[in-house]
């Protein structure tokens, strides 16, 4: 997890200068949770602005290391304020209401024989431009949802597909313009 390490000690420049080593200690001695934790408390109490690649960074950082089950909500990065000038080409979706109805449509939509059919799809990233969505795949378990997504996927309207393996991926395929996912999947 390299690149997991790479961008979360470039996020932990984003701190104030005397919490970085926290962060990145923390990180170092194998205790993810505690730092991502230490990172999204630490940005919102010193009310640091953050862009909404890094809002995105740190929702795949977390997501990817089963956080969200943790205690951390999509709700805390929201809390941290907006460096942004320009609005990003995608929005953060999870646990919004838009994310819900996309959510709510994508069930009615699809039907058996689709490779969505199926597994349960959270609705993580959506395009500002176009009908573009970054959905987490997540299989069904007695208890709920599966730690782990299954896959990432861009689901494109009319619902057809993009595959990819990492969050960071997809992301950027969706960040590549409308309906480009197709083309620039790997």
């Amino acid at each position: 997890m390299t690149i997991d390490r790479d961008v979360f000690l470039d996020l932990v420049q984003l701190l104030p200068e005397d919490r970085r080593d926290m962060a990145a200690g923390g990180w170092d001695i194998g205790e993810q949770e505690g730092a991502f934790d230490y990172l999204v408390e630490t940005l919102i109490e010193c009310r640091v602005p953050i862009t909404e690649l890094a809002r995105a960074q740190i929702a795949i950082l977390i997501e990817s290391w089963g956080n969200w089950n943790w205690g951390f909500s999509p709700d805390q990065l929201a809390a941290c304020l907006s460096a942004d000038e320009q609005d990003p080409p995608w929005r953060l979706v999870e646990g919004t209401e838009r994310g819900k109805a996309l959510e709510v449509r994508f069930a009615a939509q699809i039907k058996p024989g689709h490779p969505l059919h199926g597994p349960a799809l959270v609705a993580w990233f959506a395009c500002r431009r176009c009908d573009d969505v970054l959905v987490r795949v997540h299989e069904k378990e007695p208890w709920g949802l599966s730690l782990v997504p299954l896959q990432y996927m861009i689901v494109q309207s009319p619902l057809s597909v993009t595959s990819f393996t990492t969050g960071f991926e997809s992301l950027d395929a969706l960040a590549g313009g409308c309906g480009t996912a197709m083309t620039s999947a790997r």
